[in-house]
């Protein structure tokens, strides 16, 4: 598109983009926008002056919007408008994928800042294009096969099977789809499995060869892919931070990779502690090694 200046954040991900008025969308406008964020996976349009009902229209032209029952709505006429200040405590410091335990995830998150502080707020981007293309070939094959158990960490009712790999409905590119906050195990492996893997790759998607970390300033929105990306929010800062966010609904997802069948290792043990006392070693045994110590 004409007049559309383009400049990448890092080499893993991530592009500002300037000439490109949100509030004024056409086909054009919204094919590129799309086009854009499946290349970058991240995207910083600049200058905007995106009023909530502007920030809600251009969600719809992107998708059918869905919203959290537990964050508020900028107000009555928008519900699909989300409003998240840091004084309320919403800040999400963890690697996580919006809408990850859902049966049906979140394929795009548009995020309008508000305002930011002086310093600090930054937010970070993983790819998961590259986390997994870059992996072994013996590790891909394995990764392959498994599902993963996605846990919502603020409603613990909420979760769903996912391949740990999938397929990009958009770019037909594999993706790792595993992340810190919500992926708990892989369910054709015991819990110790699952735990020295998922331990081991979210620490490999948080290396900086993966991401891209961005300043945020007045009148700029993001908009990324959150099959393809994880994200996490820096807390280092004192002062006001708030967003507007609209989340667009993807596809439901596969429940499960299909290969090997589920492992029964849900039977609780056993575990005597240093202070003599039982306790039950199950899917979430650090506390009561952190009692154990």
């Amino acid at each position: 598109m004409r007049g559309v200046e383009i400049r990448l954040v890092s080499g893993a991900l991530g592009a500002e983009v300037r000439g490109l008025d949100l509030a004024s969308l056409d086909e054009g406008v919204v094919s590129t926008v799309r086009d854009l964020v499946h290349e970058h996976l991240v995207v910083f349009f600049l200058d905007q002056d995106l009023s909530v009902s502007a920030h809600q229209r251009l969600g719809e032209s992107l998708g059918d919007i869905v919203a959290n029952s537990y964050t508020p709505s900028v107000d009555p006429e928008h519900p699909g408008v989300t409003l998240h200040r840091s004084e309320d405590g919403y800040i999400a410091n963890v690697w996580h994928s919006d809408g990850q335990p859902r049966p049906a995830p979140v394929k795009y998150t548009i995020f309008k800042m508000v305002t930011c502080p002086t310093r600090g707020g930054d937010t970070m981007w993983a790819n998961q294009y590259l986390v997994y293309e870059r992996l072994s070939p013996p590790m891909r094959e394995l990764l392959d096969g498994l599902t993963a158990l996605q846990r919502s960490g603020v409603n613990l009712a909420e979760q769903s099977p996912h391949p740990a790999v999938l397929v990009h409905p958009e770019t037909g590119r594999k993706l790792l789809y595993v992340s810190r906050f919500h992926t708990v195990r892989f369910l054709e492996m015991s819990v110790g499995e699952s735990r020295a893997l998922i331990d081991y790759l979210v620490a490999l998607a948080a290396e900086p060869e993966y991401v891209c970390r961005y300043r945020w300033s007045p009148g700029v929105v993001g908009i990324w892919d959150n099959l393809a990306t994880q994200h996490y929010g820096v807390n280092d800062f004192d002062e006001p931070r708030v967003f507007h966010r609209v989340m667009i609904q993807g596809p439901t997802l596969p429940a499960n990779a299909g290969r090997w069948p589920a492992l029964d290792d849900d039977a609780p043990r056993t575990m005597i502690t240093k202070d003599g006392s039982a306790g039950v070693v199950g899917e979430f045994s650090s506390d009561l090694w952190s009692r154990a110590d």
